[in-house]
């Protein structure tokens, strides 16, 4: 988290350790934002992928674990350049994130919900009911 923290709010510093070029500067400050956007999120993505990793599942582990890098993202690399130019480059990576958390909480979902660990909630019974 602290290392998003550092990107998200003081990018020219994370771009400074490796150039003093400042046009290169400029342009990684906006690139470095633009492709860590939803980098938190991928937390929970990992964790979904290794969940059901442990729980012996291993064809919805193995598709998520490829989800973010090559399921999603290679056709987000070869579409989205089409529509925007280089910025479809950039933003591919926070989108194939976005999209690869939403995949790992459906599967989630479904899993938890399987197991009972997630029911859907009841509504509370009235007194007439109950008689």
């Amino acid at each position: 988290m602290f290392g998003y923290i550092l990107i998200m709010f003081l990018p020219k510093l994370c771009m400074g350790i490796f150039t003093s070029d400042k046009n290169a500067v400029d342009t990684g400050v906006h690139i470095l934002r633009i492709m860590s956007l939803f980098i938190p999120l991928v937390a929970v993505q990992i964790t979904g992928s290794v969940y059901f990793q442990a729980i012996g599942k291993p064809l919805p582990s193995l598709i998520l674990g490829l989800s973010r890098q090559m399921i999603i993202l290679i056709p987000l690399l070869l579409i989205l350049p089409l529509f925007s130019g280089l910025n479809g480059i950039w933003y591919a990576f926070p989108l194939s994130d976005f999209l690869s958390t939403g995949l790992t909480m459906g599967f989630l979902l479904v899993s938890l919900r399987k197991i009972g660990k997630l029911s859907m909630p009841q509504r509370p019974m009235l007194d007439a009911e109950e008689s």
